[in-house]
């Protein structure tokens, strides 16, 4: 802020005819005042920091109407429809299984142990039916070769016999 110019402006009061004293007294007390006064600057400094009117206007068009805090409340959950939610909570609650039935549960339940066992049972199994179709293969083996031999003995005592009366 510019500084005054307080011998200019005692020498323009003396000039208007007040006493030397009287004027320096009045330049000191505006002198003083003159310090406490906003300069252009700070006015402008100021306005550019103050709202608008049109910044007010905007502030207000985004601000909530009273139609819009009636369908607030009109969306917002009752005392009943919580007392409902609650009903429902409670209600599922009790369908929910305790630690008791779960504990149940894995009882009935096969362990990684006995499902190793089945399989080594139908292993086991497996191995005999296989066991068993080789046997019967060798049997089948056995039996031509048993029904040959009679096929031939019969032929071979066919042939003796009519040799022998022939």
């Amino acid at each position: 802020m510019p500084r005054m110019d307080t011998y200019k402006a005692v020498k323009t009061l003396k000039g208007a005819g007040f006493p030397e004293d009287q004027a320096e007294a009045l330049v000191d007390v505006v002198g003083e005042e003159h310090e406490e006064l906003a300069t252009k600057s700070d006015l402008a400094a100021i306005r550019e920091v103050m709202a608008t009117k049109a910044d007010l206007a905007a502030v207000r068009a985004e601000m909530a109407t009273k139609d819009d805090l009636a369908a607030v409340r009109a969306e917002m959950a009752t005392k009943d429809d919580l007392a409902a939610v609650r009903a429902e909570m409670t209600a599922m609650r009790a369908e929910m299984a305790t630690k008791d039935d779960i504990a149940a549960v894995y009882q009935v339940m096969a362990t990684k142990e006995d499902i190793a066992s089945v399989r080594a049972e139908m292993a086991t199994k497996a191995e005999v039916r296989e066991s068993e179709y080789r046997m019967t293969i060798r049997l089948g083996g056995i039996v031509v070769v048993a029904a040959t031999l009679i096929v031939a003995i019969q032929g071979l005592l066919l042939a003796y016999l009519q040799g022998a009366f022939g």
